[in-house]
């Protein structure tokens, strides 16, 4: 799965309108991709449902349990499942943007 797959467009499409994907790199055992969408932006993580049952269940999980602690700011949890054989877990995207202050990269490492 290198690009969405339309069983995923189709099971959104009631939801929002994807006008925006973005592929996100940095793991291995997910496809990850930015959606910016007509209802705002997501991550939505994919893999195969066959090859880790019940890896997103217990994702969900454990985002519930660090966000019940109140002291780091974790993503909101919008939906998970499978349709036709691909798992997926659909979050709140959280942009470094919003959380990165400008610096200067010098004065920091002085």
């Amino acid at each position: 799965m290198n690009r969405l797959p339309q069983v995923i467009v189709t099971c959104f499409k009631d939801k929002f309108e994807i006008l925006r994907v973005e592929t996100v790199t940095g793991g291995c055992i997910n496809d990850c991709y930015h959606l910016e969408t007509s209802t705002g932006d997501y991550f939505l993580k994919l893999n195969h449902a066959k090859s880790f049952p019940g890896m997103f269940s217990a994702e969900v999980k454990g985002l519930h349990l660090l966000a019940s602690a109140n002291t780091l700011k974790i993503p909101a949890v919008f939906e998970f499942g499978e349709v036709q054989g691909i798992s997926f877990l659909l979050i709140e995207f959280i942009g470094l943007k919003r959380w990165l202050k400008p610096c200067n990269l010098l004065q920091v490492f002085r």
